[in-house]
C-alpha cells in the first residue's frame, strides 16, 4: 500500500493500543472502532493503522511485535483490505446512513454527507445565532462560534450536535464544542451556562452505621476474610434504610463471590454487569419512587412519534403518569471512545426529545423549563456519568456532566468510603 506523506499525528494512542492488540486479528477492525472513525475517516484511519505499523518496524523493544510489523510491511498492508475490514467499513457506512435518515425524520441534522471524503473545513459560513452567550475577547457569541464551527467542519457526530442548538460543555478535548474557547473562556461559559446556580436539595443516604462496620475492620489485610466479616455482620445490623443495607450488600457480595467482574480483563459482557451489578442495585434504589425501570433494548413512544427508532438499555418512566420518560442510560462492558461517542450522541438527542415533551406537556414558561433537567447516564465498565439536558435560553439547550458514580473497583475503595460515594452521587440522578 502506497501512503501519502503525513503532515499530521494520530489523535490518539494508536502505538500503545496495537502493541497491546495486535495478536488478535492484526488489531482490526477493533482499531477503528477504538478510533473512533467515522466512514468519511477511512482514508484516515487507515493511515493511521499504517503509521502505527512504521513506528513498530522501525525500531520496538518487543522482538516479536516488531518483526510482526515488518511483516506487515512487506505484505503492503493488506490485512487493511480483507473482508474482515471491509465488512466492517460496509457497516458503518449502512449504520451511518440509517442514523442520517431517522435524524432527517425528527428534523435533525447530525450525520455529515456521505458524499464528502475526508475531514476538511469547508468554505466559511455565515450562521448567526440569537443567544446572548457571550464571552469576554470574542466578538460573537458562543451559539454563533458553535454554530459557525458544526457548519464548516466535518467532526465527530457528537460535536454536530450543535446543528440542533445543542451545546456540550461537559467535554473540553479537541474538536469540541469548549476547544473553541481558550482555557480561561471555557471556565467563564461554564461558569455561565452551569445548573449549579439552580437549587436543588437532595437528601443524603444515612450510611454512617455501615461504614463504621466497614472502619471497624479496615486493619484485615485478607480481602476475602475482611469481606466475609463485614458482609456478616452487615446482615445482622439494624437499619432503618432497606436500600443503603441491600446496595452494600450487593457490592460487597458481588465482590466476594464474582470477584471476576471487578478484574480489568475479565470477559465479562456487558449483560453479565447489567445483571449482576448494575441491575440490582438501580431496582433497589428506585423502588418505592413511583418509577418503573425498562431494561433492554425498548424504544420511547415520544421517539416513535418523531420517528426516532433509537433503542434505549434502560428506560425510566413514571407508573401512574403517562409522560415522557423521566430518564434513560446506555451501557458497555468497558470504556471506548467509539462507543461512548456513539451512545452520547444518542442518548442526547433522545433526551432532547423527552425534554421537549416535558416542557410543552407541562405548560412550563420559560424560566419554568429553564430549571428543568433530563437526566441521563454512560456506565462504561465499573465507570459512569451522569449527564443533564436542559434549556438555556428560548433556542438552546446545554449538555452539562453531573457527576461521576463509579463502583468500588476493588476492596481498598471500600474501605476508603467508596460505597457511600458511589449511592450519595446515584442519588443526584434518581432526583
Amino acid at each position: 500500500m502506497k501512503t501519502r506523506k503525513r503532515t499530521r499525528t494520530p489523535l490518539w494512542d494508536t502505538e500503545i493500543w496495537l502493541y497491546q492488540n495486535y495478536r488478535n486479528q492484526n488489531g482490526l477492525p477493533q482499531f477503528f472502532k477504538e478510533g473512533a472513525y467515522t466512514f468519511n475517516m477511512k482514508a484516515v484511519a487507515e493511515e493511521d493503522y499504517v503509521f502505527a505499523v512504521n513506528q513498530a518496524s522501525k525500531e520496538h523493544a518487543d522482538l516479536e511485535y516488531h518483526t510482526w510489523a515488518k511483516n506487515m510491511q512487506l505484505n503492503e498492508y493488506r490485512v487493511l483490505y480483507i473482508a474482515t475490514s471491509n465488512e466492517y467499513w460496509r457497516w458503518l457506512a449502512e449504520t451511518e446512513q440509517k442514523d442520517a435518515s431517522r435524524d432527517k425524520a425528527v428534523g435533525m441534522s447530525l450525520s455529515p454527507s456521505a458524499t464528502i471524503k475526508s475531514p476538511i473545513k469547508k468554505p466559511k459560513v455565515d450562521f448567526v445565532s440569537k443567544d446572548t452567550f457571550f464571552i469576554d475577547g470574542y466578538k460573537e457569541s458562543f451559539g454563533t462560534i458553535v454554530g459557525r464551527y458544526v457548519r464548516s467542519y466535518v467532526s465527530k457526530d457528537i460535536y454536530r450536535l450543535g446543528m440542533n442548538n445543542i451545546i456540550d460543555i461537559s467535554d473540553d478535548t479537541e474538536g469540541s464544542h469548549l476547544a473553541e474557547l481558550d482555557g480561561e473562556s471555557q471556565r467563564r461559559l461554564a461558569d455561565l451556562l452551569s445548573s449549579s446556580s439552580i437549587e436543588q436539595e437532595i437528601d443524603q443516604y444515612n450510611c454512617h452505621h455501615l461504614e463504621s462496620i466497614i472502619k471497624k475492620f479496615n486493619k484485615v489485610e485478607d480481602n476475602d476474610i475482611f469481606l466475609d466479616k463485614v458482609i456478616k455482620e452487615i446482615d445482622e445490623a439494624p437499619t432503618a434504610d432497606k436500600v443503603v443495607k441491600r446496595v452494600y450488600s450487593q457490592i460487597l457480595e458481588s465482590m466476594r463471590y464474582d470477584n471476576y467482574l471487578y478484574e480489568t480483563e475479565n470477559g465479562s459482557s456487558e449483560a453479565d454487569l447489567i445483571i449482576k451489578i448494575y441491575g440490582p442495585i438501580m431496582e433497589n434504589v428506585f423502588r418505592g419512587s413511583g418509577c418503573r425501570l425498562i431494561w433492554g433494548d425498548t424504544k420511547s413512544p415520544s421517539c416513535l412519534k418523531r420517528s426516532n427508532e433509537s433503542k434505549l438499555d434502560l428506560r425510566i418512566i413514571s407508573r401512574y403518569t403517562k409522560t415522557a420518560d423521566l430518564a434513560l442510560s446506555e451501557f458497555a462492558k468497558k470504556a471506548a471512545p467509539w462507543k461512548y461517542y456513539y451512545d452520547k450522541k444518542k442518548a442526547v438527542i433522545v433526551s432532547l426529545i423527552h425534554l421537549r415533551e416535558h416542557i410543552k406537556n407541562g405548560n412550563l414558561n420559560l424560566e419554568e423549563a429553564k430549571s428543568f433537567m433530563v437526566p441521563f447516564v454512560l456506565f462504561e465498565g465499573l465507570e459512569s456519568d451522569i449527564y443533564t439536558i436542559r434549556l438555556v435560553s428560548e433556542d438552546w439547550t446545554v449538555v452539562e456532566k453531573l457527576k461521576d458514580i463509579d463502583v468500588p473497583s476493588c476492596v481498598q475503595e471500600v474501605k476508603d468510603g467508596k460505597i457511600k460515594n458511589y449511592l450519595q452521587n446515584l442519588k443526584a440522578f434518581k432526583v
